[in-house]
């Protein structure tokens, strides 16, 4: 398996208090892969003193649909009717 090459990375801790005012941490990291892909990790995380797992969120950029070609139909308003 070849490993990815890594652009950048960055981590933070994260403090604060959630709509219920309870204490909250984790910390969190931001990996760029390749010039498609990033991985968003929050670990350590606590809320209210309780512990919760960690979590890992991979996005990736999709390439747009192809551009299809216009088609020679009669324009239709958003009431659905044909326009005149």
């Amino acid at each position: 398996m070849v490993k990815p090459s890594i652009k950048l990375a960055v981590g933070w801790d994260d403090t604060g208090t959630n709509s219920d005012c309870e204490a909250s941490s984790a910390a969190a990291h931001l990996t760029v892969v390749g010039k498609d892909t990033l991985i968003w990790n929050a670990s350590d995380r606590l809320v209210d003193g309780e512990i919760f797992p960690d979590n890992e969120l991979r996005i990736v950029r999709r390439a747009p649909e192809p551009a299809t070609e216009t088609s020679s139909e009669t324009p239709v308003e958003s009431s659905g009717q044909q326009a005149s």
